[in-house]
């Protein structure tokens, strides 16, 4: 991967949508429930850091950007290989089919690394960690790639002709996991009451 190409605006494929956001607390969660008409939840905690798509063609990591603004990004192939959590050449797994599609996730610098990184350096020169891991994502020299961890939380994954296989999240969450990838934590539920019990 050229690290020349960190930063180059590149197009996504597949528009990066954002999240939908309710009004208010745990309160207004009823009205976004009803309105979505889905029975089942996959619940799982807000990730705060930099949202990356991943693009693999047979199996290899083929591009790496930023969110952007969901339709344009920036190249960050050469330090995403570097994060904790991307495979450059993803498993096979049992289906033995190869990976093909993008991968939505979450780019995060953890606190323990943050700190372990900031340890004697003067407190006005210190951000945090979400500052700190969004600088080191787009740094076109690659310092401190390695301590970026990248969790998944989206498959878009292709047949061999290039058709979308559809699947439903927690299935998407389990391949993920299958080619190599560290999906985000993620709990299940089948109403909004669980919803609300997983939210306590």
């Amino acid at each position: 991967f050229d690290p020349a190409n960190t930063r180059t605006k590149v197009t996504h494929l597949i528009p990066c949508g954002s999240l939908d956001n309710i009004d208010g607390s745990i309160d207004g969660f009823d009205e976004w429930y009803a309105k979505i008409g889905k029975p089942v939840i996959n619940f799982s905690p807000k990730v705060d850091g930099s949202s990356i798509c991943l693009t693999y063609k047979d199996g290899q990591l083929i591009r790496a950007a930023t969110r952007g603004n969901g339709t344009v990004g920036e190249d960050v192939t050469a330090n995403a290989a570097m994060f904790i959590g991307v495979p450059v050449v993803a498993n096979v797994p049992d289906s033995g089919v190869l990976l093909n599609g993008d991968i939505r996730g979450e780019a995060v610098l953890f606190k323990s690394d943050f700190e372990e990184l900031v340890a004697g350096v003067a407190e006005d020169d210190i951000s945090n960690p979400r500052n700190e891991g969004n600088g080191i994502i787009g740094r076109k020299n690659g310092t401190n790639s390695h301590l970026i961890r990248f969790l998944g939380f989206r498959l878009h994954q292709n047949d061999d002709q290039g058709n979308p296989i559809e699947l439903d999240l927690d299935r998407q969450l389990e391949t993920l996991r299958e080619y190599g990838f560290t999906p985000v934590d993620y709990i299940l539920c089948n109403d909004a009451q669980a919803v609300k019990k997983a939210f306590a």
